[in-house]
């Protein structure tokens, strides 16, 4: 979902991964990603490391996406997109 250039995403679980539990009736999800532009990706990176915050970067060709577990343990998307060239 996006509105004026920000988005978030919700992604449910996969009910089949043997560490779900499957009888609750709370929501459940693998993650949520929330889209940012580069300036704040880096920014993101930064302040991850000077908390001593371990993080995780993937490259999905057209954005690249940093991730991190939040002190709940859900795990958090931060997501910029790219410019390939003659793509866009």
């Amino acid at each position: 979902m996006c509105v004026n250039r920000s988005g978030i995403a919700i992604f449910p679980a996969d009910l089949n991964d043997p560490k779900a539990y499957k009888h609750s009736k709370n929501v459940k999800l693998d993650h949520l990603a929330f889209k940012v532009d580069s300036e704040n990706f880096e920014k993101a990176k930064l302040k991850f490391l000077s908390l001593d915050i371990s993080y995780e970067i993937q490259d999905h060709y057209y954005f690249e996406s940093i991730y991190i577990n939040n002190p709940d343990d859900n795990v958090v998307e931060l997501a910029t997109p790219r410019k390939i060239e003659g793509e866009f």
